[in-house]
């Protein structure tokens, strides 16, 4: 589950998946059994308002997401990824970003209405 989603659902939800994936084989479980890397983590979303992976998971791709939100509940999230030898992380932030946040508010009006 990426940072975004992460950042912003509700705690309880935070605490299922993160359990989830910490009880799992994936590559991401001994991560999720870092508390303080998680910690550190979703702190770090919060600060910035978004959530990011900069080869991470994937060391040739980067990543920028926003939660897709309808009050306090994160419905889904909105990325771009993209090669890290494209494009420096500071600039794919100042490209991207003001992007990305004009479209999840757009999603977010438009789920709001329904």
């Amino acid at each position: 589950m990426g940072r975004a989603f992460l950042g912003y659902c509700k705690d309880s939800e935070r605490e299922m998946i993160i359990r989830r994936i910490a009880d799992s084989d994936r590559v991401e479980s001994s991560l999720a059994r870092d508390d303080n890397y998680v910690d550190r983590a979703i702190r770090l979303t919060r600060e910035q308002g978004f959530g990011c992976s900069f080869g991470e998971s994937r060391k040739t791709l980067a990543s920028i997401a926003l939660p897709i939100r309808i009050g306090n509940e994160v419905k889904a999230c909105i990325n771009v990824v993209f090669f890290r030898s494209a494009l420096p992380a500071d600039a794919a932030i100042r490209s991207y970003l003001p992007v990305l946040a004009r479209n999840a508010a757009a999603i977010e009006q438009g789920l709001s209405t329904h």
